[in-house]
This record gives structure tokens, C-alpha cells and sequence, in this order.
């Protein structure tokens, strides 16, 4: 069930003490068995877990199952109070990604214009690596550039930004 759902095994032993999951029947050798509610309740608890929603939510949903029909608004309820939240995550990638847009744009025309971050114009036999686009750095097997996982956290706009008046490169 695990590779099935993408979860991992601790995740779905986990759901389970957590009343999240019942406890699902074994065979004789101790393997559990997932009948077809169950894994379709897995399904769901890995889609609600791809969403973001705070494990608080995912258990309130999957408490309200039980109770049919009658439950629908409150099952809505919950849903769209996770819809905000990505929504809010949505805006927050957007303003990032425009500011490292800002960023790009910036240097690109540092480097058709042949200046340096203080508007000196680069020496000729520096402008080859200006125009270089290999990030400097570690290299990882898949060809990517990493310094620290500090670099690579969510950035906000201000980050790209300057400190005490002067342009970050």
C-alpha cells in the first residue's frame, strides 16, 4: 500500500495509531491487508497530505466520513479552509518568483550595457564571464548547483533586494 500511495510505511503505521486509518486486518504472517475502503481512504489521506493540509484537518475530514450526507458542509468547510492556505502559499511562490524575476532581468541588462553592479563599465577581458550562466558552486550528480541550504529556502523579495544602499551580486 505504501508504494501504491506514495506514503511511506511509517507514515501509513502512523495514520493508523492516530485513528486516522482503522486498524486494518493482517494475514497470517502479519501483513497488513487493505480492503478496498481502506486503500481508497489511503488515496484520499495522501491526497489531502499533497495539499498541505495540517494533519488537524486531515483528521477532522476523515472523522467527518463517517458521518454521510449529513456531514458534506462541514467536509466543504474543511476542504476550503486548506484552499486558503494554498491560495496564500500561491501568492507567496508568485511574489517570489517575480522577484527573482526583477533579479535576472537586472543583471541581464548589467551585462548588455557591459557594466558592473556599481555602473563601471567591465574590463573587455572580464565580459566573457559576465556572460557566464554556470552558477558557481558544488556540483550534484544531477548537474545542479547548490552552495547551502540556506541559498535555496523560499526567497522573498526582499532578500533581492539591497542592504545599507548597495546592490547584493
Amino acid at each position: 500500500m505504501a508504494v501504491r500511495s506514495g506514503l511511506s510505511i511509517d507514515t501509513l503505521r502512523w495514520y493508523e495509531r492516530e485513528g486516522m486509518l482503522p486498524r486494518v486486518h493482517r494475514s497470517s504472517n502479519g501483513t497488513r491487508r487493505y480492503d478496498v475502503r481502506e486503500q481508497g481512504l489511503v488515496r484520499l489521506l495522501a491526497s489531502l497530505r499533497a495539499t498541505g493540509m495540517p494533519t488537524s484537518s486531515m483528521r477532522e475530514f476523515v472523522a467527518l466520513l463517517d458521518g454521510g450526507a449529513t456531514t458534506h458542509g462541514r467536509r466543504i468547510a474543511v476542504l476550503e479552509r486548506t484552499r486558503e492556505l494554498l491560495e496564500r502559499r500561491r501568492h507567496e511562490i508568485d511574489a517570489a518568483v517575480d522577484a527573482l524575476d526583477t533579479k535576472i532581468d537586472h543583471y541581464r541588462a548589467l551585462i548588455a550595457a557591459g557594466l558592473g553592479c556599481d555602473g563601471a563599465p567591465v574590463p573587455a577581458a572580464q565580459r566573457k564571464a559576465q556572460r557566464a550562466s554556470e552558477p558557481i558552486g558544488d556540483r550534484i550528480t544531477d548537474g545542479t548547483s547548490h552552495t547551502n541550504a540556506t541559498a535555496h529556502a523560499a526567497p522573498r523579495a526582499t532578500t533581492l533586494g539591497t542592504t545599507h544602499g548597495t546592490e547584493h551580486e
